[in-house]
């Protein structure tokens, strides 16, 4: 539920609640409800993995639809006869989803809602912040350009340096740049907080990066200097 708009809570529980009622749309809610409940005790199960964030519940969420939806039809059906009124509510919850998508962008995958703070509170709660490589954008690739000094040596964390030496293949990083395992002198850091190990936790709570892109003042991506302590960049 920390992904999903706090909007859409109210429908999808209207939605729930009308598969008990005995209308017309009750078989089918009633269905998506089940689907709902399904997919969410079978990935809960010890025996399930978790990890990667919302990709292993992207099942959920077209029936999760479908009950919001459900939802409201019936606000639509309990307001017959006031359909201005309706629309004006209706339009009103659209502009703040599609405000929520806009405001987010390009940052979709770090999105987290109200109930835990946004991405501030979910990084207090210790979730993952980002998924895989979305932040390292043409606008990150162009500072990676500006800061590095010629011929620097780069670890990437998590371990996917095939990702920017295609980058480079396509023109966006210099070529003179080497993207290594280790040692190197800089460290391209992904917020993925469940794969950091003791010495990637030590950099990313006690060095300051040179650049980082934030998200609501939430690093995403940091480059580090790793010749560089705290409090002297």
């Amino acid at each position: 539920g920390a992904t999903l708009p706090v909007l859409i809570f109210p429908f999808f529980g209207l939605g729930a609640w009308a598969a008990f009622r005995g209308r017309k749309v009750s078989a089918v809610g009633l269905y998506c409800l089940v689907q709902v409940l399904f997919l969410l005790v079978l990935f809960s199960s010890p025996r399930s993995p978790k990890y990667d964030g919302v990709r292993l519940f992207l099942t959920v969420f077209p029936w999760i639809a479908g009950l919001s939806g459900i939802g409201m039809a019936w606000i639509q059906s309990w307001w017959k006869g006031r359909q201005i009124m309706f629309t004006l509510a209706f339009s009103a919850i659209i502009f703040l989803l599609a405000r929520g998508a806009v405001v987010t962008h390009p940052h979709e995958f770090s999105y987290y809602n109200s109930l835990v703070g946004g991405i501030a509170g979910a990084k207090k709660h210790g979730f993952e912040l980002s998924y895989w490589w979305d932040v390292a954008n043409p606008e990150f690739c162009e500072n990676l350009n500006r800061i590095l000094p010629p011929n620097a040596t780069v670890r990437v964390h998590p371990l996917c340096s095939d990702n920017f030496q295609y980058y480079q293949s396509l023109g966006y990083i210099r070529k003179d740049i080497s993207f290594v395992s280790e040692p190197a002198r800089f460290l391209v850091l992904m917020a993925r907080q469940g794969t950091f190990d003791p010495w990637v936790w030590d950099v990313y709570n006690r060095k300051q990066p040179v650049y980082s892109i934030d998200f609501d003042g939430v690093p995403l991506i940091m480059l580090y200097d790793l010749t560089i302590n705290r409090g002297e960049v």
